[in-house]
C-alpha cells in the first residue's frame, strides 16, 4: 500500500528535515493568503480555547474531566464493585419474584388452610393467622404442621400474644 511512496519534505515536515517550520510557516506556504479576500486575519489570530464539557459518568454519579490519562485503579475497582452490586440487586429481585409466584404459600392461600382447620372468620385463631401470615417463616410453618394441630397452634399464639 505504501511501497511507491517516499517523502520529500515539500508539503510536510518530518522529523529527519530538522527543525520544524513555525505553524504560519506552513499555513502560508499550503494555502496563498494574497488570494483569499473574504478573510479577517486578526480574528484568525486570536483564538479562544473551546471548552471542555464534562462527561457525566452515570452509573456512578461523577463528573469525569475528558483527558487521555489511565483510569486508576481505584477508579476501575469501584466501577466493577458497582457493577456487582447492579447484578446482585437483579437477582435479589429475580429470586423474589420466583417465591412471589409460589402459590402454595401465598397469604391467600394460607388463609384458606386456616379456615379449611377450623378456624371461623373473624374469631381470635383467625385474626391472629391474618397477623402472623404476614412473614413467609410463618406461613410456611403453619403448613408443615397437620391438619388437626394447627387451630390449636392458633390459639396458643393467640394467647401468648395477648395473654387469653
Amino acid at each position: 500500500m505504501f511501497e511507491d511512496i517516499t517523502s520529500d519534505g515539500s508539503n510536510h515536515w518530518n522529523p529527519t528535515s530538522g527543525i520544524p517550520p513555525t505553524s504560519t510557516a506552513l499555513i502560508s506556504s499550503a494555502i496563498n493568503l494574497e488570494q483569499i479576500e473574504d478573510v479577517d486575519l486578526l480574528e484568525d489570530t486570536q483564538e479562544t480555547p473551546s471548552p471542555v464539557t464534562p462527561k457525566v459518568n452515570k452509573r456512578l454519579g461523577k463528573i469525569i474531566c475528558d483527558t487521555n490519562k489511565k483510569p486508576k485503579t481505584a477508579q476501575v475497582m469501584q466501577e466493577q464493585i458497582t457493577v456487582i452490586g447492579d447484578i446482585c440487586k437483579e437477582s435479589h429481585s429475580s429470586f423474589q419474584s420466583f417465591f412471589k409466584h409460589d402459590d402454595t404459600t401465598s397469604v391467600a392461600s394460607v388463609m384458606k388452610e386456616v379456615i379449611t382447620c377450623g378456624a371461623i372468620e373473624g374469631s381470635d385463631e383467625h385474626f391472629i393467622a391474618s397477623e402472623l401470615f404476614i412473614k413467609r417463616e410463618q406461613r410456611e410453618m403453619f403448613l408443615s404442621m397437620s391438619v388437626e394441630i394447627r387451630l390449636g397452634w392458633l390459639k396458643r399464639k393467640f394467647s401468648v400474644k395477648y395473654g387469653n
